[in-house]
């Protein structure tokens, strides 16, 4: 059995999309419309509509021109991402048909698009080839596009057929090569300069062509136009990147009989909890999001979810976690449908912890997470975090929280002096009282109490972060500079003091910290 392709081709779909989803340009199917874009050489025309085109428009030229020949014309800019939107809506369509769907564009500068889908073994199952193309005319007709269709044994060549074919696009089986002969050299798909030199030695079928020595082609064309020739009967693949769906990893269970009882409700639950989280070992899969919906005869629905802090597929973890939320799951006149689904997933590494060798190096940390993902289930997700570090040579700036656990930082080359245990947030003001001859504090007073120093280390000295000050002077190095010294008072404790210059030069001191 030949391989059969089935193209879709749209040749408006950026003006069809604008058609249907933009109020303020209804009725532009009669009105000239088209899509501009801009480069160096100004504002051009992208996709056009019918009647643009009927206006003698083309993609690529100066809006100014286009203006001049079609006073009439409106225009949008282009939006790209909307566009990809619109077609990759078209694509989960075509899963009606076959799950082997492959996109051709959008192209922002012609406006057109289209989809390709593998239907290889599946025209008998709507009764035919002539009967299937008819359907997924009916089909897509609600996304009120220009649509043309091309069935061929290749996809360039189902590309040529929705665009040449003088009849309803299809070409028969094994006969691409004789059906072909009279298409333009546009069915190639090559660049217009190529086409153009083609022309001008008379060539411009596929029937011209053909007949020519393939070494000669190749040597004055290059070999693009060979391989295109044999890509479009099927001689060489033509390679697509086919859309898949998101695999999905779920449990459902249906019950003639309702579930009435809280005890068959959790007994159901571990159940099929347990047959999703085989099914996601096998395929070291872990599980960081996991929905449960329960249905009730009356049609009343019932759905919470539990996050993990870390990957896993330990069941009796899971079971833990929703062991929290189903006392509320209220069965009224019973449940017919238990549905588990995974949210949230993620790539999980085998790890050996069962024998103790030389390769096992680090601590298995599942124990850990599981602690922390009961916490959270109790306490609140914002009330545990993990203490994660910031590139910053501020002290207050050095430390954060995060809701996950982060990677361990490399150790760096160089040395930092000794922080304190304990920093203080804001720093708490020092009011010096006198000063030696080096202008360094002797007595000071802090949180109501005289403090003698006896002895002052230092100073370490930071600058600011001037990113995060662009409106100060970036080159005054004194401005936000601090100086950090360890001070011993008379009661012997080890204070941290920071000495800042503000930006009217003035000098004040803190209390930053203290240590053990």
């Amino acid at each position: 059995m030949t391989q059969r392709f089935l193209y879709l081709w749209l040749p408006h779909l950026v003006t069809d999309r604008y058609a249907q989803h933009e109020a303020a340009l209804e009725g532009q199917t009669e009105v000239p419309f088209a899509t501009v874009t801009s480069d160096h050489r100004g504002v051009l025309l992208a996709g056009l509509n019918a009647a643009a085109l009927k206006e003698k428009l083309q993609p690529k030229m100066r809006l100014t021109d286009a203006r001049a020949i079609c006073p009439a014309l409106q225009t949008q800019p282009i939006a790209p991402d909307q566009d990809h939107a619109f077609l990759q809506d078209m694509a989960k369509t075509a899963d009606l048909f076959t799950p082997w769907v492959a996109m051709d564009g959008p192209h922002s500068e012609s406006g057109e698009g289209g989809l390709w889908l593998e239907i290889t073994g599946a025209a008998h199952l709507f009764g035919g080839e002539e009967n299937m193309m008819k359907r997924v005319a009916e089909v897509y007709a609600p996304f009120n596009c220009t649509l043309r269709l091309g069935m061929a044994d290749s996809a360039l060549a189902a590309w040529a057929a929705a665009r040449f074919h003088k009849g309803t696009g299809r070409l028969n089986a094994y006969q691409t090569y004789q059906e072909t002969q009279s298409f333009p050299l546009q069915a190639l798909d090559l660049p217009p300069e190529l086409i153009q030199r083609l022309n001008r030695l008379g060539l411009r079928t596929l029937a011209d062509i053909r007949d020519i020595p393939r070494a000669n082609m190749t040597v004055r064309f290059g070999y693009d136009l060979i391989k295109r020739l044999d890509q479009l009967t099927g001689t060489l693949p033509f390679q697509l990147t086919y859309q898949h769906a998101p695999r999905l990893y779920e449990e459902i269970a249906f019950f003639a009989e309702p579930l009435g009882s809280q005890e068959n409700v959790t007994q159901t639950v571990e159940r099929l909890l347990a047959r999703l989280c085989l099914r996601l070992k096998k395929e070291n899969i872990g599980l960081r999001r996991l929905g449960a919906q329960f249905t009730r005869v009356d049609g009343r629905l019932s759905f919470f979810q539990i996050a993990t802090s870390a990957a896993t597929y330990e069941t009796a973890h899971l079971m833990r976690l929703l062991q929290d939320y189903l006392p509320g799951v209220d069965p009224g006149f019973g449940i017919e449908r238990v549905h588990l689904r995974a949210l949230q997933t993620q790539w999980q590494d085998n790890r050996q912890t069962d024998l103790n060798d030389a390769t096992n190096q680090g601590p298995d940390k599942t124990a850990q997470h599981a602690l922390i993902d009961r916490l959270r289930h109790r306490l609140g997700a914002d009330c545990v975090s993990y203490p994660a570090h910031h590139h910053s040579h501020l002290p207050e700036r050095v430390l954060h929280k995060s809701p996950s656990p982060m990677p361990r930082a490399e150790k760096s080359d160089y040395h930092l002096p000794k922080r304190p245990i304990r920093l203080l947030s804001p720093p708490e003001p020092l009011s010096v009282l006198a000063i030696d001859a080096a202008h360094m504090p002797m007595h000071a007073k802090w949180r109501r109490m005289s403090l003698s120093f006896r002895q002052l280390t230092g100073p370490e000295r930071i600058t600011r972060e001037w990113w995060r000050k662009l409106s100060h002077d970036l080159w005054d190095a004194q401005l936000g500079m601090r100086d950090y010294f360890r001070a011993e008072d008379q009661e012997g404790r080890h204070l941290w003091l920071c000495r800042v210059t503000s930006q009217a030069r003035e000098t004040r001191w803190f209390v930053h910290g203290w240590f053990g």
